[in-house]
């Protein structure tokens, strides 16, 4: 089992991740009414727990 990553970790990738989805979407890449990428996938993509994506 791996186990839990430190708080800056944690907080390095969640920012991380915050800051991609809030480009995609100023950018335009991802378009009003657009759906998110799933849970899953976010936390698979970024490292991080469903409940973190949450």
């Amino acid at each position: 089992m791996i186990g839990k990553s430190s708080r800056s970790t944690f907080r390095t990738r969640l920012e991380e991740m915050v800051a991609s989805l809030s480009h995609n979407i100023v950018t335009g890449k991802l378009q009003p009414g657009e759906y998110l990428p799933s849970e899953l996938m976010l936390a698979e993509q970024y490292s991080l727990s469903k409940n973190s994506i949450r």
